[in-house]
């Protein structure tokens, strides 16, 4: 069954011919927009001086995600070409520059890689796949806390009336 899923996907993205421009090296700054929206939601005031986020962006493959299946009921309402573009993202690294775009947040400290100590979670985003109309967006967020296994999210950003929601696909 695994097998047949796979082979599905892969026929999926070949016949797919791709909508999208070339991927830039850049981080956009829409996408700072969703990494802010993201950090204030899910991290409140309660964080401050315990989160730290990572300033490389995640190669991610989301098929590679064991709950990431473009064709699964509970996420078909996504278009497939999402996980093809954040597929293709995910073959880079980016320098994230979060303190020049993240402004107006100061409850995070920026770090190359992962404080040594059990009270701080740090945060790691991939980049961001959009729609062409700019209103969904598929990434990928890791959070690692020393002790504790690292938590892998596969998020979709939709946006309606000028705000952003999110849901969290697995």
């Amino acid at each position: 069954m695994k097998l047949l899923t796979v082979l599905a996907m892969a026929l999926m993205f070949q016949q797919a011919p791709s909508k999208h421009p070339v991927i830039s090296d850049t981080v956009a700054p829409l996408e700072y927009q969703l990494y802010s929206l993201w950090v204030d939601r899910n991290f409140g005031p309660a964080y401050a001086g315990n989160l730290y986020l990572l300033d490389q962006s995640k190669a991610v493959n989301p098929l590679a995600i064991p709950c990431a299946n473009p064709t699964s009921s509970s996420h078909q309402n996504h278009d497939a070409y999402l996980y093809e573009e954040l597929h293709a993202l995910g073959e880079k690294t980016s320098p994230l520059l979060l303190k020049e775009n993240l402004q107006g947040m100061t409850r995070f400290s920026v770090a190359s890689t992962a404080p040594d100590t059990s009270d701080k979670v740090t945060v790691q985003f991939s980049r961001v796949a959009f729609s062409d109309e700019k209103d969904g967006a598929l990434f990928v967020v890791i959070e690692k806390q020393k002790g504790r296994s690292d938590k892998t999210s596969l998020i979709f950003a939709h946006k309606a009336d000028d705000k952003w929601s999110f849901q969290l696909l697995c």
